[in-house]
């Protein structure tokens, strides 16, 4: 499984959006938030990891300072 993260502007408002896709290319899991912050990445995480796929093998950040998001990614991953 590899996931990813954007910010988006949807209905009018930005918020990130983060997703899940398995090596098929398959989406697994959609999550929109208000916040980027450690809460929103465990509410991904769980519900990504509870659809019995595989674990995250790779996360995608598009800025530099949020790679310590990236890294609560694998290591809440690791965790569950």
């Amino acid at each position: 499984m590899v996931t990813d993260e954007t910010h988006v502007k949807t209905a009018g408002r930005w918020c990130y959006l983060y997703r899940a896709i398995d090596q098929f290319g398959q989406v697994i899991d959609v999550l929109a938030s208000e916040k980027r912050d450690l809460a929103a990445a465990r509410r991904f995480v769980t519900t990504a990891l509870a659809h019995g796929r595989r674990p995250i093998e790779a996360v995608a950040t598009d800025t530099e300072p949020h790679r310590r998001l990236a890294a609560a990614f694998t290591e809440l991953a690791q965790a569950i």
